[in-house]
């Protein structure tokens, strides 16, 4: 079991994808005041049915830093702590990647 970070809403919808692997496009138009709007992460039938993830909150800070997460969470977006047990590195993305089934949320961090 480890411990993993990421920025989401209730749904599991993510900036770039649906928990389905549909591309919303939100980073790059709504939301393209992130500086994570710049990461491009083209879709990839092997990653569907996983979220991408930082491995600390130290890391999540290199997608985005904390006034942008304090708007986020205005906006209903919320820091969330998960518990995981199946995840890869995935090379493209350079990051990791959780099981969207399989791992749990653990806690759910306010700034």
């Amino acid at each position: 079991m480890r411990l993993f970070y990421r920025v989401g809403v209730d749904t599991a919808e993510g900036l770039w994808y649906t928990p389905e692997g549909e591309y919303t496009g939100k980073i790059h138009d709504e939301f393209s005041w992130l500086k994570a709007s710049e990461l491009k992460m083209p879709y990839d039938k092997e990653v569907v049915g996983y979220l991408s993830v930082a491995d600390s909150i130290e890391d999540l800070y290199k997608w985005f830093d904390k006034e942008e997460i304090i708007r986020l969470q205005k906006l209903g977006f919320k820091v969330y702590e998960y518990e995981a047990t199946d995840w890869k590195f995935y090379e493209p993305y350079q990051h990791n990647l959780i099981n969207q089934k399989t791992s749990k949320i653990k806690n759910i961090i306010e700034f």
